[in-house]
């Protein structure tokens, strides 16, 4: 059986329904690539470097400069830092480094 559905004419759109503080505010990122300066990079652990590449272009087109991207190996260090490693290590994850170049 073949579902259809109704075309209804002159319906007027709600408005969308936010509050006038999150309208006005930009959104938040997730990486701050705009604080970056040439030789800062972002470690993120666990994410594929295809993934993080497409959110870093999107973003980076507002944001001066260039990035690079690389498919490292990372560390845990201390409570919230992680550290590079060359060869996998039995507490090491696969993960991204976002570098700004230039």
């Amino acid at each position: 059986m073949v579902t259809t559905y109704k075309v209804y004419k002159g319906i007027p759109m709600p408005k969308i329904k936010r509050s006038r503080s999150q309208s006005s505010q930009p959104r938040a990122r997730k990486y701050d690539i705009g604080a970056m300066d040439i030789g800062d990079c972002h470690l993120i652990p666990g994410r594929d470097a295809s993934a993080v590449g497409a959110y870093i272009s999107r973003i980076a087109r507002s944001e001066p400069g260039r990035f690079s991207l690389r498919s490292v190996e990372l560390e845990p260090v201390g409570e919230d830092g992680w550290k590079i490693v060359d060869e996998p290590t039995d507490f090491s994850t696969p993960g991204v480094g976002v570098w700004r170049v230039q």
